[in-house]
């Protein structure tokens, strides 16, 4: 928990707007929520959620990474993101709001083995994310989405946006080559790829 605070207090001192989201990720295996009342200083209280095995291994065989081939940098994203915060855009509090929702929902999701819900989250997430910071999806991004969608359940990129790695939820299992097939179709996204992505069950693992 204190590596958890001394990560997030080092991005702010090096400006980099970040949050607390990717050290948690990092450091503690498995599915979980994570909670912060609205204080300062900031107290994160990270709950483990316990995976059935056999809705982890159905996960495990629909998850995939894909690199869209467009690193990008949080800070710029974080930086519209905060200044529409601090200027109470009705919009954006609303969406704020929204955001918690959905993750609780994830959360009962993930509880319950509901693959599909899980799906509509994390695409909810996106859509909610689109508003927080537009332009955050590039064309090819975009484009790849809509082609793949009668085959997903849910669908983001991670992060902020902007570029770096898609998250894809399928609906039938191991579609790694027909994901594969779909990307070098689109415009943009010469320098793509696709990974396998397995959930990390234990703690300090990334997988």
């Amino acid at each position: 928990e204190s590596l958890i605070h001394a990560v997030q207090n080092v991005e702010q001192m090096l400006t980099t707007g970040g949050g607390w989201q990717d050290q948690v990720g990092a450091l503690l295996g498995g599915a979980k929520v994570t909670r912060s009342a609205p204080q300062l200083p900031l107290h994160v209280v990270a709950e483990s959620i316990p995976l059935d095995k056999d809705f982890a291994r159905e996960l495990d065989s629909r998850i995939l990474l894909i690199f869209t081939g467009r690193p990008r940098l949080a800070k710029h994203l974080l930086q519209t993101v905060i200044r529409q915060w601090f200027s109470r855009v009705p919009e954006i509090c609303r969406t704020v709001h929204q955001l918690v929702a959905n993750a609780e929902d994830a959360a009962v999701a993930l509880k319950q083995g509901q693959l599909a819900a899980v799906g509509e989250c994390l695409s909810k997430y996106w859509e909610q994310k689109k508003v927080m910071a537009p332009g955050s999806e590039p064309a090819g991004v975009a484009e790849l989405r809509s082609k793949l969608q009668p085959s997903l359940l849910g669908f983001s990129l991670a992060g902020a946006g902007g570029g770096g790695f898609a998250v894809l939820i399928t609906k039938e299992p191991n579609q790694r080559e027909h994901v594969q097939e779909v990307m070098a179709a689109c415009k943009d996204l010469g320098n793509a790829y696709v990974c396998q992505a397995q959930l990390a069950l234990g703690e300090g693992m990334v997988a």
